[in-house]
C-alpha cells in the first residue's frame, strides 16, 4: 500500500485507573493523528491499519525503550490509540528527568521521521511516583483514592482518634471474627471483614471482605471480597475480587445495573441481568451469555483501547495467521457463495507464500492437496496466472490448458512467446520431446524410439515420407508395402515380389541422371548373377545347371545375345573352356576350344575357331553363291567332304 504521512500530531496524557482495588495506577498515552496518503495527498480511506508505536531515548538511531503494535480503524482519516493499553510503560521510564522521542509504523512502511519529542510538560505521567514511593496497599505505599474517592487497606485500621461514618462519629467500630448480624446497614464509607448477615445493605462506598448474606444489596460504589450471597443486588458501580479467604459465590440471582468489575474465580448459580458495563480479570464460566444492547445475528464483540466491549459486525474482525494455535479437529469451513482472497506484501523475499508440507515417513495414502468439484458442477476447479498469463488452468471437464484458458483437448500447450511452445526433457539438457507452431521434434541428439505410434487419416500399407514443409505425407499408389507378405511395392499397391517396380530403373551414376527406358532398367555398376564379387558388367555364375544363360527369343529376326565390344562382348567360362561374342572387333564368334552349337547359327560377321568345330546342324551361307569358305590367304589345308553319289 502508499506510504502514509501523519499530519496533526498531538499527545494527551490520561491517568486511566481500573475499577479493581488494591491496584496500581495504569498508564496511558493518548495519541491521535491524521493519515494521509502519499500517492493522493489526500486523506485515508477509512479501513483498519497496523501501527507499530515505538519510544526511544535518542531522535534518531537508539535502542527502544517500549514498544507495542495496535490494530486501529480511522473514522474520517483520523486514528485515535491508548498507548500503553497492550504493552504496558515500564515502571523505570521517568518523563520528569528523561526526554523521549515517539516513533510511528503504519502497516509495511518505514518509520516515519523525524521522530516526535515527547514534551517535559507531558511529565505528569510521573505523578504516581513521589520520591521513590508507589502508591499501594501495602507497606511503606503512599495512600492512594480508589475510582470512588475512598481509601483502601489491607491492614487494619489503628486510630487514637475518632472515626465518623454516616454523619455518627464512633469511639470505635470493630467488626472481627464470624459475627452474626441480623440486619446490618452501612450508608457511608465502612470495611466489614468476616461479617455474616441476614440482609446486607451497602448504600455507599464500601469494603466487603468475606461477608455473608441471604439478601445482599449494594447500591453505592463497593469492593466485594469472598462474599457468599444468596442473592446479590448491585446498583452502583463495584468490583467483585476473590481473595485468599474465597471466591464469591451467589446462588440465587444477580442484578447489576451499575459498573461492575470481576477479579477472581466466581460461581453464579442463578440468573444474571447486567444493565452496566462488567470488567472480568480472572476466569467467568457460564453455560449461555447475552448482551441485549447493540446485539444483532452474526455479531461479535469487539473491545476498544480501554477493553470496553461491545457489539460489531463480524466483517470488524482482523483475524492474524500468527494467532492460530494447533487444530484438535478437522477444520470443515462451509462458505457458502463467500469467497477467500489472500493478499502479500511487496517485501516477501525468498520465502515460500503458502506453503503444505507433510512429516517424513508419512504412512497416509491421500492426497496432499486435493481439489473436487461436485458432478455436474459447472465450476472450474484450479487456475495459476503468471504475470498476466494462464499458466494453468483446469477446467470442470477435465480439460487441462496450459498458456490457454479454453483449452479444446485433454491437454491444450499454447505459447506464442516461446520456442519451444513444449519441450519434455528428462536429464534437463536438451529435450527428447519438442513442439513448436506447427512442428514435432523428437530428441535433439541421437535416435528417436516409439514403442508404439498412430497418426488418423493414413491408408493402410502406405508407406510415410516428409513432403512439403516437412509435412508428413503418403502415395499409397506411388508407394506401398504389403505388411501380409512383406512385400515393397513402387508403382503398384499389389506387389508379387519382395520388390516390385512398375516403371523404369535407374542403378548407380545413372540415378538422378539418366532416365531408365520404360519398365527397362540401367546400372552403371557390375552386375552379378549368382555370385556374390561381379567382376564385370554382366557376371553370371551357375554351377546347378547346364546353362549359365539361356535366351529365348520368340520375335523374328532378333537375337537373342547381341554382342559388341573392342575385348568382349561376351565372355563365358566354365573354367576350363571360355568362348566369347564379338572379340577384339574380328570375330562375331571366337573360342580357343572347342565349341558346340546344338541349334543353328547365323553369323554375320567373322568365324574364328582355334579348336574343333562340330555341327550337329547345316551350316549354310548368309546369301547363296556369294561367300567362300576360307580365302587366298586363309586357306583349309585339308578338306573331306562326303558328298552323295
Amino acid at each position: 500500500m502508499a506510504a502514509l504521512s501523519i499530519l496533526g500530531f498531538s499527545i494527551l496524557f490520561t491517568f486511566v485507573f481500573a475499577h479493581k482495588a488494591y491496584a496500581d495506577p495504569q498508564r496511558f498515552l493518548r495519541f491521535s493523528a491524521r493519515l494521509l496518503s502519499n500517492t493522493t495527498g489526500f486523506t485515508v480511506n477509512d479501513d483498519y491499519y497496523t501501527i507499530k508505536f515505538t519510544l526511544y531515548t535518542a531522535p534518531e538511531g537508539g535502542t527502544p525503550v517500549w514498544q507495542e503494535t495496535q490494530v486501529l480503524r480511522t473514522e474520517k482519516g483520523v486514528i485515535t490509540a491508548f498507548l500503553g493499553t497492550i504493552v504496558p510503560f515500564p515502571a523505570d521510564l521517568d518523563f520528569n528527568d528523561e526526554v523521549y522521542y515517539l516513533g510511528i509504523k503504519v502497516n509495511d512502511d518505514a518509520e516515519a521521521r523525524p521522530r516526535y519529542k515527547i514534551a517535559p510538560t507531558l511529565s505528569a505521567l510521573n505523578a504516581d511516583r513521589l520520591r521513590g514511593l508507589v502508591p499501594g496497599t501495602s507497606a511503606n505505599n503512599l495512600l492512594k483514592l480508589n475510582a470512588a474517592g475512598a481509601i483502601d487497606f489491607t491492614g487494619d485500621i489503628i486510630t487514637t482518634g475518632m472515626l465518623q461514618a454516616g454523619g455518627s462519629t464512633l469511639a470505635s467500630l470493630t467488626v472481627t471474627g464470624s459475627s452474626a448480624l441480623a440486619s446490618l446497614s452501612v450508608s457511608e464509607t465502612a470495611t466489614l471483614n468476616q461479617t455474616q448477615t441476614t440482609t446486607l445493605t451497602v448504600t455507599d462506598t464500601s469494603a466487603l471482605g468475606a461477608a455473608s448474606a441471604e439478601n445482599l444489596t449494594v447500591s453505592g460504589l463497593s469492593s466485594l471480597a469472598s462474599v457468599l450471597a444468596e442473592n446479590l443486588t448491585v446498583t452502583g458501580n463495584t468490583e467483585l475480587a476473590a481473595t485468599s479467604t474465597g471466591p464469591l459465590t451467589v446462588s440465587g440471582n444477580v442484578q447489576i445495573s451499575g459498573d461492575t468489575s470481576i477479579v477472581g474465580l466466581t460461581s453464579i448459580l442463578g440468573d444474571t441481568n447486567i444493565t452496566g458495563d462488567v470488567g472480568i480479570a480472572g476466569a467467568l464460566t457460564v453455560d449461555a451469555f447475552r448482551m441485549p444492547t447493540g446485539a444483532s445475528n452474526g455479531y461479535v464483540l469487539i473491545s476498544d483501547a480501554l477493553g470496553w466491549a461491545s457489539w460489531q459486525p463480524s466483517s470488524r474482525l482482523t483475524p492474524y495467521w500468527s494467532n492460530l494455535s494447533d487444530p484438535v479437529a478437522n477444520l470443515i469451513l462451509s462458505m457458502q457463495s463467500f469467497t477467500t482472497t489472500f493478499v502479500y506484501g511487496n517485501n516477501t523475499s525468498t520465502s515460500n507464500l503458502f506453503t503444505i508440507t507433510d512429516t517424513a515417513g508419512n504412512t497416509g495414502t491421500g492426497y496432499l492437496f486435493s481439489l473436487t468439484t461436485a458432478s455436474g458442477s459447472a465450476l472450474n476447479p484450479f487456475r495459476v496466472i503468471a504475470a498476466g498469463d494462464n499458466a494453468l488452468v483446469v477446467l470442470s471437464s477435465g480439460r487441462v490448458g496450459i498458456g490457454t484458458a479454453t483449452p479444446t483437448s485433454r491437454l491444450t500447450v499454447a505459447d506464442n512467446s516461446a520456442s519451444p511452445a513444449l519441450a519434455i526433457s528428462q536429464s534437463g539438457a536438451g529435450y527428447d520431446v519438442q513442439g513448436t507452431a506447427g512442428s514435432w521434434y523428437v530428441t535433439n541428439s541421437g535416435a528417436a524410439t516409439f514403442s508404439s505410434a498412430s497418426l488418423s487419416s493414413l491408408t493402410p500399407g502406405s508407406v510415410l515420407f516428409a513432403g512439403a514443409s516437412g509435412a508428413i505425407s503418403q502415395n499409397n499408389s506411388q508407394l506401398f508395402w504389403d505388411n501380409s507378405n512383406y512385400r515393397l511395392g513402387i508403382g503398384t499397391t499389389s506387389p508379387q515380389s519382395k520388390l516390385d517396380v512398375a516403371g523404369g530403373v535407374a542403378i548407380g551414376s545413372y540415378a538422378g541422371v539418366n532416365a531408365a527406358p520404360s519398365n527397362g532398367l540401367i546400372v552403371s555398376g557390375n552386375v552379378g548373377i549368382g555370385t556374390s564379387s561381379p567382376s564385370y558388367h554382366l557376371d553370371v555364375s551357375d554351377s546347378s545347371t547346364t546353362r549359365g544363360i539361356n535366351v529365348n527369343v520368340t520375335t523374328a529376326n532378333s537375337y537373342g545375345i547381341y554382342a559388341v565390344g573392342t575385348t568382349y562382348g561376351v565372355y563365358g567360362s566354365d573354367g576350363t573352356t571360355s568362348g566369347y561374342l564379338g572379340y577384339n572387333d574380328q570375330y562375331g564368334l571366337y573360342t580357343p576350344n572347342n565349341a558346340y552349337i546344338g541349334g543353328s547359327l547365323t553369323i554375320q560377321g567373322g568365324l574364328g575357331l582355334i579348336g574343333n568345330l562340330t555341327v550337329t546342324g547345316h551350316i549354310l551361307p548368309g546369301a547363296d553363291n556369294t561367300y567362300d569358305l576360307g580365302s587366298a590367304t586363309q586357306r583349309w589345308r585339308d578338306s573331306i567332304l562326303v558328298l552323295p553319289l
